[in-house]
């Protein structure tokens, strides 16, 4: 697995985005990882927007067709994004209160469960907020060499 800036791919991460969460991501207002295999196929993606420079936030959201995709290096690659060149001190993620993968996965990063937003996700849904502060990102002290 391979974390690399989507580039001239952000157009095609926000796309691939919108056919799997029905989001609608404006171009040029987004910056993008995409996660590749070895084989060069896309298995995840992460999209970063509503950048607040002033709070030194932004909210992700992300995809992803397995959980291999998010291998430590991976994960590393995308907090060093976050926290380290885009200078956040948080990062902030929304999903629904029946996606429980989703959920699982937020907690095993390490984003805390901060909030509920009634009818908040869709209209319909509730949308439950995480978020990650910088100095209790795990990927960022890890250094022990593990991939």
């Amino acid at each position: 697995m391979l974390a690399v800036p989507a580039g001239k791919l952000t157009e095609h991460v926000g796309k691939y985005l919108k056919d799997r969460l029905d989001i609608d991501l404006e171009p040029g207002r987004f910056e993008a990882i995409i996660v590749v295999n070895d084989k060069g196929d896309t298995v995840a993606a992460i999209a970063f927007q509503n950048y607040l420079p002033k709070c030194r936030s932004v909210e992700l959201s992300v995809v992803s067709e397995t959980g291999v995709a998010w291998r430590p290096h991976v994960c590393r690659a995308i907090a060093n994004y976050v926290f380290v060149q885009m200078g956040c001190i948080r990062a902030t993620c929304a999903t629904t209160k029946k996606n429980y993968k989703a959920r699982n996965f937020l907690t095993h990063l390490g984003f805390e469960l901060e909030g509920r937003l009634k009818r908040g996700y869709d209209g319909t849904n509730d949308a439950l907020i995480y978020g990650l502060l910088a100095e209790n990102c795990r990927f960022l002290a890890d250094d022990s060499g593990e991939s």
